[in-house]
């Protein structure tokens, strides 16, 4: 592996040094000189014959504005003798929006455009940077070169202009060739582009599925990001535009203002700024009405030439948002509600540091690391919201289901209650006082028990069976103990440890007494619960001795007639509730025993009671 390692290594030098060594790019910087003219229509030769105008660009101490015109004159006085006679050269400066060339042609002085917005195709151009070609022959007076130049889209100081030349052999290596310049500038805009793309296409996604528009507003963030630091590096605007240089100078500038308006829109949906920051919302939504009004002035300023004006409302652009960054990212620390406040602000720090910084030294790189590091941190704060909504939700359906429990609790406790008064008004009535204080003994225990068990939806199984021990022992004295019961607990059962829901064994052991036992004529009346214990549930087995459910259902005497059992049908849900884990299986299970000769032998119910 390691060998492989420098194999690759190895030849990716050995490359580098083939096709980029001899495309090292000299760097010839040319001597000019600069007149300001004070109207456009004056010509070349003209101006050719007031060389005295040109000046040093090092006393013009004001910078450009879109409605002047500069004259450049280069001079190769102490370079005419490196140029070959036959070979072409590439002029290299910077990318003037309108520009003229002028050079000599044989006899005559001919004239080239060459400007960025003078309807020149961009594959006319070169790759990375403005230029032209000439060669010795073009020189005027075996001298000069001249330039006429607008310089519209921004205010800049002549001083910093530069301009070079090289053989176009070179050119060609630099253009062609596995040249450092050539990586530096493709490499990080290949990997930001597929970033990009891949953060756009999940985000979008995530919008699809949970419909949220914060999603949808950082996709679009994200892919104006990608349009924008990629667009030209990518040939994007050449294929979108069909390489009109002026069409893709506006949707670059314009693009600017529609990435903040899809920022600002995410920062709304993202913090909900409508409920928790009201006044941070109202601060957005005036902004986006601004930068939206910004882009139909800056779009009327491009395609009337009025491009003083598009350069005001850039700068006013950058102005609002930084002072918006800057007072956003203080109100935010000081009245955060959460977490989700603190990636805004650092993601909001990163993006406007990177930009501050690309406004003041025109870095590409700077821009796209801050960039590449606001997306980073919104991408994590997104999934951080994702996590907290899931949480919510995990612990709204936790909730919704305790209070549905806690409801269908609430329907077994009155059931529970009325009958157990209806046999103490029976006792009464009946004149068996002594039984009947006995029972209001046991009953106030066991209403004691069950209030003290009540806040929650659940119990541990042994108060449970001590509930059911009362209950039991109520019926038996309520009936004069005409049956007998008995419960059981498998040993592999902990019930201090184990709960269950509260009451889910009552209406079963209640529908055997009144149902099953006491419609039995003749015979020991008996019945048996048995706890047994199994992997993911407790079996309780409620087993009675009683006529059977054919022989209840006929019944028609006075404890059955006109009742309904809601109980059972209750519990079945409550049951239902809990089994999480296989929804679609049986928990509870009614068996009908018989003899040999099909006599009914009573009925045996099952209670699958799912267990953590």
């Amino acid at each position: 592996m390691v060998n492989d390692k420098r194999i690759i290594v190895f030849c990716w030098l050995f490359c580098f040094t083939v096709f980029g060594g001899f495309a090292q790019k000299s760097n010839n910087s040319i001597p000019f000189s600069v007149y300001l003219s004070e109207h456009d229509s004056i010509s070349f030769q003209e101006v050719i014959q007031s060389k005295k105008l040109f000046r040093n660009p090092k006393t013009f101490m004001k910078k450009t504005n879109p409605s002047q015109t500069f004259w450049i004159q280069l001079d190769f006085r102490n370079m005419a003798h490196q140029l070959e006679k036959d070979t072409t050269y590439t002029l290299k400066f910077k990318d003037f929006e309108y520009a003229t060339f002028y050079y000599q042609n044989n006899a005559t002085i001919d004239q080239r455009y060459i400007g960025r917005f003078d309807g020149i195709k961009n594959s006319e151009l070169m790759i990375y940077s403005h230029g032209t070609y000439f060669n010795k022959h073009n020189l005027i007076d075996n001298r000069y070169l001249y330039l006429k130049v607008k310089r519209v889209k921004s205010f800049e100081t002549i001083s910093q202009w530069k301009f070079t030349y090289h053989s176009q052999s070179e050119e060609n290596a630099i253009n062609r060739g596995l040249t450092w310049t050539n990586i530096k500038k493709l490499v990080p805009s290949f990997l930001f582009a597929g970033v990009c793309i891949i953060m756009c296409l999940l985000t979008f996604s995530f919008y699809l599925y949970f419909r949220q528009k914060e999603y949808l507003f950082y996709s679009l963030y994200v892919l104006s990001f990608f349009l924008y630091l990629c667009g030209n590096n990518l040939k994007i605007y050449d294929f979108l535009f069909d390489k009109n240089l002026f069409y893709s100078f506006w949707f670059y500038n314009n693009l600017q203002m529609v990435i903040n308006i899809w920022y600002l829109s995410f920062i709304s949906h993202y913090l909900k700024t409508v409920i928790d920051y009201p006044k941070l919302h109202i601060a957005i939504k005036i902004l986006v009405s601004i930068l939206i009004i910004l882009v139909v002035l800056d779009t009327a300023f491009i395609f009337l030439n009025l491009f003083t004006g598009h350069v005001y409302v850039m700068s006013f652009h950058r102005f609002i948002m930084i002072l918006f960054g800057i007072c956003g990212m203080i109100y935010l620390l000081k009245n955060k509600k959460n977490k989700l406040a603190l990636f805004i602000v650092i993601g909001s720090f990163c993006y406007m540091v990177g930009a501050i910084a690309h406004i003041f030294y025109n870095d590409y790189y700077i821009m796209l690391t801050g960039v590449s590091l606001e997306i980073i941190v919104f991408a994590f704060g997104l999934t951080y919201k994702m996590q907290q909504t899931h949480r919510e939700k995990l612990r709204f359906q936790e909730d919704s289901h305790i209070n549905k429990t806690k409801a269908l609790k609430a329907q077994i406790n009155p059931h529970f209650i009325f009958n157990s008064l209806s046999s103490i008004q029976h006792l009464i009535a009946t004149n068996h006082k002594e039984s009947a204080l006995k029972y209001l003994t046991k009953f106030s225990r066991l209403m004691r028990n069950i209030m003290e068990n009540s806040i929650e939806a659940t119990s541990l199984l042994a108060d449970e069976i001590k509930i059911l021990k009362d209950y039991l022992e109520l019926e038996s004295l309520r009936f004069d103990n005409v049956f007998n019961f008995s419960i059981e607990i498998d040993q592999a059962i902990d019930t201090d440890a184990v709960e269950v829901p509260m009451l889910i064994i009552q209406p079963f052991v209640e529908n055997a007494i009144l149902h099953g036992l006491l419609n039995k004529k003749l015979g020991p009346k008996t019945l048996i619960i048995n706890f047994r214990m199994f992997e993911n549930y407790i079996s309780c087995e409620i087993d009675d001795n009683g006529v059977g459910r054919n022989a209840a259902a006929n019944d028609d005497n006075r404890i059955n007639k006109h009742k309904k059992s809601r109980g059972m049908e209750v519990t079945e849900n409550r049951l239902q509730l809990l089994n999480t884990k296989n929804p679609q299986e049986k928990n509870i299970e009614i068996i009908d025993k018989y003899d040999e000769q099909g006599q009914s032998l009573g009925t045996k119910v099952i209670i699958k009671i799912p267990i953590n």
